[in-house]
């Protein structure tokens, strides 16, 4: 067994988790199976919460007080990296939580980085940090790199089932990191050959993906233009054995909508400015205008103008059946309808949180929606509206029966009774 994973176990010390969001708390119920486990977040009012109604095992601590960590040996870092206004990475939680170790750390503790950053970020940022300590890295301390791959939402795909990426400053770090999460991670682990390489495989996952819907979307544009059903478009491509199938859609998130701003980033710090990555990145961004004007157009051919118009949006999530509203380009896509002056109104009873950066969006109860609208945009796939019928998004509608359907939930054969589009 590796020295450190038996230190763990026979000396009973304990594996800190810092960042109770949606990575670091599902690790912390997973990683205390295993062993003991100390949750900190700085967020006094979340471990409250925690304290009352989430935490039952006997090998959970939860706290705020930094100097509880110092019984810890391992310290996994699950903060979020987030971007700034001008799409620069913000590193800064990935900074104060580093800063954290530093003031804890002991000799040949482990350091394990969750939080997705860019090629180098580890080692030129976090690293740097830690030896403000007075402690060397490989020396005095290791530091590992497993990126996330949580899937929020996603009940099929369990944090223990989810394959997983590692690597380490050093061999025995490799050796221990393997060991380590593979004790409570029954999927494959697979060990890189450094770290960089592990966080450009975090990098290459999302923007891959981003890029592949870009280009459903930039198709979408085209067809939508040429009066062509996307749908039936992508239906008669799959037919062939080697088609990728991929939707068009507003792109939001934790992931695939940050990542690829990060790989920017770094690229141009090299002297190499990304076109293709920067082009889908500017597309996918570009689409909640693209609807807005779409409608606008519509409109138009009614005769009716977008100022002062009554519209009712379902969904605000970046994603179906989830709470999360992380970078959504639904708060986008009502950001442009209120700068054309609408009175825009939205249906989620998902969504807990109320407030987007500019303020208040007004929110109904799905069971007091009452009148008719020049609009309904359904925006997001939840489970809940799929089971209103087309019935119930026709009554909402005044005598133009407008309706957007960009998740394209409405059956084929309903259709028809709207005046209909979709992406």
């Amino acid at each position: 067994m590796n020295q450190a994973l038996e230190k763990l176990i026979v000396h009973q010390s304990s594996v800190a988790v810092l960042g109770l969001g949606y990575v670091g708390l599902p690790l912390l119920m997973e990683v205390s199976k295993k062993y003991k486990v100390v949750g900190f977040d700085t967020n006094d009012g979340l471990i409250a919460q925690l304290k009352d109604r989430l935490i039952e095992s006997e090998n959970i601590l939860v706290t705020s007080e930094l100097e509880v960590l110092r019984s810890c040996t391992v310290y996994i870092i699950c903060v979020p990296t987030d971007v700034l206004a001008d799409k620069s990475p913000d590193l800064s939680n990935l900074v104060e939580a580093s800063g954290s170790v530093a003031e804890v750390l002991k000799y040949d503790d482990i350091i394990i980085y969750e939080s997705t950053v860019y090629p180098g970020c580890t080692e030129e940022v976090c690293i740097p940090i830690l030896e403000k300590s007075g402690k060397k890295l490989n020396q005095d301390f290791t530091v590992c790199y497993a990126p996330e791959r949580i899937v929020p939402g996603d009940n099929k795909l369990s944090l223990n089932s989810i394959s997983r990426i590692v690597a380490a400053s050093n061999d025995k770090g490799s050796e221990f990191i393997y060991q380590f999460y593979k004790s409570f991670i029954t999927a494959d682990i697979h060990v890189t050959p450094n770290i960089k390489v592990a966080e450009a495989a975090k990098m290459v996952e999302n923007t891959q993906r981003d890029l592949n819907i870009s280009l459903m979307n930039e198709l979408a544009i085209i067809f939508d233009k040429l009066n062509i059903d996307t749908e039936s478009v992508l239906e008669a491509a799959s037919t062939k054995w080697n088609f990728h199938p991929y939707q068009p859609g507003l792109v939001g998130g934790h992931c695939i909508s940050v990542d690829p701003f990060y790989l920017l980033h770094k690229s141009r710090s090299v002297g190499h400015e990304p076109k293709v990555i920067a082009a889908g990145r500017a597309i996918n961004d570009y689409l909640p205008l693209y609807i807005v004007e779409k409608i606008e157009a519509l409109f138009l051919t009614k005769n009716k103008s977008l100022k002062g118009s009554h519209i009712l949006v379902y969904g605000l999530t970046f994603k179906e059946n989830i709470d999360d509203m992380r970078n959504s380009k639904v708060v986008d896509l009502i950001a442009h309808l209120k700068n054309k002056e609408a009175h825009v109104e939205v249906v989620d009873p998902i969504v807990q949180i109320r407030n987007d950066a500019s303020g208040k969006i007004p929110m109904i109860d799905i069971s007091k929606v009452k009148g008719t609208f020049d609009l309904v945009v359904i925006a997001v796939k939840h489970n809940i509206f799929l089971s209103l019928g087309h019935e119930y998004f026709y009554n909402l509608l005044d005598e133009h029966k407008i309706l957007f359907d960009l998740k394209r939930i409405i059956p084929i054969e309903h259709r028809g009774k709207f005046e209909y589009w979709a992406l």
